[in-house]
């Protein structure tokens, strides 16, 4: 039925088409600015920021997502050009904090997070499959998550 109406469609607009991506020197002009991909060497994709894509999240509350967003800004804990989800907090209280990114439905962690460094312009400190920091009430942290396989990773992100 879907093709059909798309059909349907094609016929009474007269034609469904795609402008092609620029080209410069036979390379797409637009490699670097499109936000589609990141450089693979931990810079950002043409200025993007990687904070900017970061998913809120509520201490307590796990949260599911795909590691695969549909761009790779930064190298963090996964292999070179792996996608990564961006995940913002900002504590209630100063305290200790536990960070992870368990598997789907269970208290296992196979994929690190690793925070983000200040301005997102890449990581600080180590992969860890639970972090254990003290964050500060009323300052905003990112953590980024790559799936270690290199693809992609159903998780449920959790900061206690």
């Amino acid at each position: 039925m879907r093709w059909l109406i798309l059909g349907l469609a094609a016929s009474a607009c007269g034609r469904i088409s795609f402008d092609p991506i620029g080209t410069a020197n036979g390379s797409p002009s637009d490699a670097k600015r499109d936000g589609a991909t990141a450089t693979g060497d931990g810079s950002t994709d043409g200025g993007l920021d990687p904070c900017s894509f970061a998913i809120p999240v509520t201490s307590g509350v796990r949260n599911a997502q795909s590691t695969c967003q549909g761009r790779d800004i930064i190298d963090a804990c996964g292999p070179a050009s792996t996608e990564e989800v961006v995940f913002s907090f900002m504590p209630p209280t100063t305290k200790s904090y536990n960070i992870a990114a368990y598997d789907p439905g269970n208290s296992n962690v196979s994929n690190s997070t690793q925070r983000a460094a200040a301005g997102c312009a890449g990581v600080t400190g180590s992969c860890a499959a639970i972090t254990g920091t003290t964050l500060s009430a009323g300052m905003t942290y990112y953590f980024v998550v790559e799936a270690s396989s290199g693809t992609c990773a159903n998780i449920e992100f959790l900061v206690q």
